[in-house]
């Protein structure tokens, strides 16, 4: 990992906003909590970070939605956050790691590993019934010279990040590898209690050299 520049918070949560405002899957989601904080898609669409209302509201929005910033997703998150932009090695690949959630504990194979998911979808395996399309639809956009926005991770400088935001796009990369080097990320710094606390499964999985 190479860091380009300093990021902040509230950068983190407008593009965490931007990534899910056109997800198929959370698109709604996220258009209920814009409803419900009285906002519109303007206030992620063209966001305007030196705006303090704006980024107050991008955060009540991103509560509503995920829980942010202690329910939810972002239980346990750690309250004191370096944010960065870097570019990713290719070998960061393989310390990326899922959040403990059923179904990335299934596509894994227990390891929260996406190279590990990667295996199993290559096997046709679709987990509690849902559909490994997604993922290999981001596969054939990257074959095809497509890109993805930057993952959201954490880290404590072990060697392992935890997917914040971005599983599915870490999937995609994990079943072409080649296309990950390079890649942009946001990631946030931590101490290594704090990232504990928040996913206790990384020591296990360092200890395990997954």
């Amino acid at each position: 990992m190479r860091v380009l520049r300093d990021a902040s918070e509230a950068e983190m949560i407008l593009s965490f906003l931007r990534q899910e405002l056109d997800s198929r899957r959370f698109r709604e989601q996220l258009l209920t909590a814009l409803e419900n904080a009285g906002a519109s898609e303007a206030l992620i669409r063209s966001g305007d970070l030196t705006s303090g209302e704006q980024n107050l509201l991008r955060a009540r929005v991103l509560g509503l939605f995920r829980g942010y910033p202690d329910r939810e997703i972002f239980e346990r998150y750690p309250p004191d956050v370096a944010w960065k932009l870097a570019a990713m090695d290719a070998d960061d690949l393989a310390r990326l790691r899922y959040v403990d959630y059923s179904y990335w504990n299934e596509l894994s194979a227990g390891t929260s590993c996406p190279l590990r998911a990667a295996e199993t979808i290559r096997r046709g395996e679709e987990i509690f019934g849902l559909s490994n399309q997604y993922f290999l639809e981001g596969k054939a956009l990257l074959e095809q010279g497509g890109s993805f926005p930057p993952l959201i991770l954490l880290t404590c400088g072990s060697g392992l990040y935890l997917i914040l935001e971005g599983h599915c796009r870490a999937t995609a990369y994990a079943l072409l590898p080649e296309a990950f080097a390079g890649t942009e990320a946001y990631v946030g710094f931590c101490s290594a209690e704090a990232l504990r606390q928040k996913a206790p499964g990384l020591t296990a999985s360092a200890k395990a050299g997954l």
